[in-house]
């Protein structure tokens, strides 16, 4: 009868008795790393027109930046434009800082290394047509 009630008395503390937890065996699924979920980085193509502040679009890691800009008239116009935080975070990357002379479009090309994941917009201080395309590299 006493190792009955021994028997008893640890199977009751061994589910859950008195405070105690029960945790089950480990199956195949419960001892699986979870699989990462990566984010599909797409090509990110913003156009725009003079001074102005695009909406806010979503950078991570690297891209070859290709830019065209292009005069209004035919006695050309300034191009600059930088890339900043959405959120505030101080963050200033020169994207353009050219002269148009003519009508005729001008490209560009760079490089952008790192970004953080985070939302940015493009600031232009530009009297030109212009168009930025971010591709993942």
């Amino acid at each position: 009868m006493k190792a009955l009630t021994v028997f008893a008395l640890v199977v009751f503390i061994g589910c859950g008795g008195s405070g105690g937890t029960v945790e089950s065996a480990p199956t195949s699924e419960q001892t699986a790393e979870p699989t990462p979920i990566v984010a599909q980085r797409e090509t990110v193509v913003i156009k725009g027109k003079g001074i102005s502040a695009s909406k806010a679009f979503r950078l991570s890691g690297n891209y070859v930046l290709q830019w065209i800009a292009s005069a209004n008239s035919s006695v050309g116009c300034y191009h600059g434009a930088s890339l900043k935080r959405a959120d505030g975070t101080f963050m200033f990357e020169t994207l353009v800082n050219e002269i148009l002379n003519n009508k005729k479009p001008v490209t560009g090309e760079s490089n952008l290394f790192n970004l953080d994941d985070a939302d940015y917009y493009i600031d232009a201080s530009s009297g030109c047509k212009w168009v930025f395309q971010f591709v993942p590299n």
